[in-house]
């Protein structure tokens, strides 16, 4: 099934770290190093995979939930349009 525009428009599923270059990256971790030291590096990878995996996981459930939605009104659409191919009174 594709994705509809307005998934894709609004810009869900897309990589966070794919809209900074590799400068910003190397910028972000050289801060990092002189605020911290060398000793806080494995704390900020563990940081930011926990990060990487929430905004994973909510930008699934997010999805999920608009694919149920769609779905529900598209089977809501068609059992009023079913009715009225039977029934054009109604």
């Amino acid at each position: 099934m594709s994705k509809p525009s307005c998934y894709i428009a609004a810009g869900f599923g897309q990589n966070f770290f794919s809209t900074l270059g590799t400068t910003e990256i190397i910028f972000i971790f050289v801060i990092y190093l002189l605020l911290f030291g060398a000793k806080g590096v494995p704390s900020l990878a563990r940081t930011m995979g926990k990060a990487v995996r929430q905004f994973r996981e909510a930008s699934s459930d997010i999805q999920q939930e608009i694919m149920n939605t769609t779905e529900e009104i598209k089977k809501e659409v068609n059992k009023v349009s079913d009715e009225t191919k039977n029934d054009p009174l109604k």
